[in-house]
């Protein structure tokens, strides 16, 4: 398929309700002790923009007439959401320890267990995949996330943003060499559309789902957010922007 701009914009739309979805959900679970209406709401949301999105961009951008692979796309998302979960976790350990220690916990004990169940992959290779994946979606996380909460007066530990910049790095690389066995430099222009994509959407659902908080810096990561995540998108060329988490 021909990349031109509508179908980056297309792709874009659907990466970003994609990805935007599952950190909707995982974010309304991090911030569960402060219940509301609005968290309720985008838990419902975030499931149904990532459940949508991902059979709507499974059927336009699929290059096989394979039918939709379910288990994939379940430990994908839990993967994902528990990824959500367990940096929350970190990100929020100086405002409730407790609860942190039970977002880490169970956010492992989740993704564990639903990779074990719904893999189809050799044993030799789960694990690795496994904590692989887990390590980009959670560096991610800490880059987006440490920028999301910085106007919060309990947060602090800034050094997060280097520590999810060194895991994502490291394990896009082991990703291009143990996994997909591809050479090195197709990791160099991927990786920083998928970083800066990262950032742009952890912008926009950080914006959302803190808007309560400072309505002024959430307009602002929303409007930044936007702009870098679709300006990154159109540098992508080549396949489609959800193989870029693959």
């Amino acid at each position: 398929m021909k990349r031109n701009i509508k179908i980056k914009s297309l792709d874009y739309l659907l990466y970003t309700a994609i990805f935007g979805g599952i950190t909707l959900v995982s974010g309304s679970i991090v911030h569960a002790l402060e219940f509301s209406i609005a968290n309720i709401v985008f838990l419902i949301v975030g499931l149904i923009l990532t459940t949508v999105a991902t059979y709507l961009h499974d059927s336009i951008f699929s290059t096989n007439k394979e039918p939709f692979n379910f288990s994939s796309f379940f430990i994908s998302i839990i993967t994902a959401v528990s990824s959500g979960t367990i940096t929350g976790g970190i990100l929020h350990w100086q405002e409730s320890p407790k609860f942190a220690i039970y977002l880490i916990i169970s956010g492992f004990t989740l993704s564990i267990i639903t990779t074990l169940l719904f893999s189809n992959k050799p044993l030799k290779n789960l694990f690795a995949n496994y904590f692989i994946k887990l390590s980009i979606f959670s560096g991610m996380s800490f880059i987006s996330g440490s920028i999301v909460h910085a106007l919060n007066s309990w947060f602090s530990n800034f050094a997060l943003i280097f520590i999810g910049a060194a895991m994502t790095i490291i394990a896009s690389i082991l990703n291009e060499v143990l996994m997909k066995k591809r050479k090195i430099s197709h990791f160099i222009s991927d990786s920083v559309i998928l970083l800066f994509l990262s950032i742009g959407i952890g912008g926009i659902t950080g914006g959302i789902l803190h808007f309560t908080i400072n309505l002024q810096y959430a307009v602002s990561l929303i409007t930044i957010g936007t702009i870098m995540s679709y300006s990154a998108a159109l540098f992508k060329n080549n396949g489609s922007l959800v193989d870029l988490r693959k």
